[in-house]
């Protein structure tokens, strides 16, 4: 329990010092903030009920793909400004250092592996975000159609 605690955290501040370098508003870092405190620990939720690694990004990138959504109209901003922060704790950093590692190595078994673990969490979270995506822009023509009759 002491231990997801501190990896939210950890999520939380990396997040946060990410935002930074973005030169986001003062007054969105701590929306960011929860919204990544809430992202990474759907992540984890996931893997305490031993959802694979893949469906818990796919879960977590669904929630924060919906989130930003959320928060975009009712700030007034781009989804992106939310969305990018939320999802960078869910980006599978080892998986791209031991892939780049074994290629240098001469290792190429091992650093396709490595690769196809890369790709396969990338795609679900961005299968995530399309689909997220792709729901609110049929709500949005839906509701343009309705509004222009």
């Amino acid at each position: 329990m002491v231990e997801n605690i501190i990896l939210v955290l950890a999520a939380v501040i990396g997040t946060v010092g990410f935002s930074f370098m973005l030169r986001l508003r003062k007054e969105r870092l701590p929306i960011i903030a929860i919204s990544t405190a809430l992202c990474y620990s759907i992540y984890l939720l996931c893997i305490h009920f031993e959802a694979s690694d893949l469906m818990a990004n796919f879960v977590a990138a669904l929630f924060a793909a919906f989130a930003a959504e959320f928060l975009a109209k009712f700030i007034k901003a781009p989804v992106t400004v939310f969305l990018i922060p939320t999802i960078l704790p869910l980006v599978p950093g080892s998986s791209l250092y031991y892939t780049i590692e074994a290629f240098f190595q001469g290792d190429l078994k091992n650093a396709l592996l490595y690769f196809s673990a890369l790709g396969r969490t990338i795609g679900a979270i961005l299968l995530a975000i399309v689909i997220v995506n792709t729901i609110m822009k049929c709500i949005r023509n839906y509701q343009n159609a309705k509004n222009h009759r």
